[in-house]
């Protein structure tokens, strides 16, 4: 199972508690469609707070991207 908030981490305020809530409750992947965000900078900050709440529930990440929609930023800005 997978806690994806689609409308975008950093747009909507209630998303990343929500799936901070899905991962306590033991879901297994925390994962988010990062083209959802309009800007780069909100693109690379929902990208850090899934993997960080990921890392905290000792769960997987996942991360839609289509570079197609993305703004072209997406794969830059995912961390290695």
């Amino acid at each position: 199972m997978v806690a994806c908030p689609q409308e975008g981490i950093v747009k909507s305020a209630a998303a990343e508690a929500l799936m901070r809530e899905g991962l306590k409750a033991g879901v297994d992947v925390g994962g988010r469609m990062p083209f959802n965000e309009c800007m780069r900078r909100k693109i690379s900050g929902g990208i850090s707070k899934v993997f960080d709440s990921a890392r905290e529930f000792d769960a997987d990440s996942d991360m839609h991207v289509d570079g197609r929609r993305s703004n072209g930023a997406t794969l830059e800005v995912l961390p290695s």
